[in-house]
């Protein structure tokens, strides 16, 4: 996922974090082009549909499930988890993942619907900007089967 990688570069200002959770963390490598922007010494992370592999504190479960869940990370970030919950979870997830988020949360996703198994909600720009947001638009940049569709970059500084 390199294109991201350069948005957020590009994008996000550089805040000092000495901790990371990843909500679907995968096998890390993502989040591992990501957090060197941001000083990240600690990473953990989880994932439901996969056992993590190159990240040793991350767990196979899902965020709601973790044990992490009620700690409190410099930096939270979804990649393309958010829209595996539907609607009304995501937004409970969020809203609990702003409250645990010390200084920067960051999501990507699909720019509204993405015909993608997974994906069991779509998301717009006022999901976010209503919770305080920035939104930065990324067209024809999300890329993944089945389709190439716009991503969306949402990030909140505390």
């Amino acid at each position: 996922m390199p294109q991201i990688t350069k948005i957020i570069d590009r994008v996000i200002p550089k805040i000092e974090c000495q901790n990371c959770f990843d909500v679907g963390i995968g096998d890390g490598e993502t989040i591992s082009t990501i957090i060197p922007f941001f000083g990240v010494k600690d990473l953990y992370g989880c994932d439901p549909s996969c056992k993590p592999t190159n990240i040793v504190l991350a767990e196979q479960v899902k965020y709601e499930d973790s044990s992490y869940y009620e700690q409190s990370f410099d930096l939270i970030s979804f990649f393309d988890s958010l829209p595996c919950y539907y609607k009304i979870d995501g937004e409970k997830i969020l809203d609990h993942a702003i409250s645990k988020t010390n200084k920067l949360l960051i999501v990507w996703l699909p720019d509204g619907y993405y015909p993608y198994e997974p994906f069991k909600s779509c998301w717009h720009a006022e999901d976010f900007l209503k919770r305080g947001f920035c939104v930065y638009r990324a067209i024809d940049i999300h890329q993944g089967p089945p389709t190439i569709a716009s991503g969306l970059l949402a990030y909140l500084i505390k």
